[in-house]
């Protein structure tokens, strides 16, 4: 089952809610990154973006 960007955003959203503070945000973005290329995301591959939001929320 495919996620439309709109539920994908939400779900990111309750993630960056736990990172308030600006530099949080940032750190939330490198930690991101790097879960992301873990589970083999890129922009080729949609599916992972998928897999790392269902093992994170």
């Amino acid at each position: 089952m495919r996620m439309n960007k709109e539920e994908i955003r939400k779900r990111l959203n309750k993630i960056y809610d736990l990172f308030p503070e600006e530099n949080m945000c940032e750190m939330a973005d490198k930690l991101f990154a790097v879960i992301m290329e873990a589970f083999g995301y890129n922009k080729y591959n949609e599916e992972g973006i998928k897999d790392f939001i269902l093992a994170t929320v």
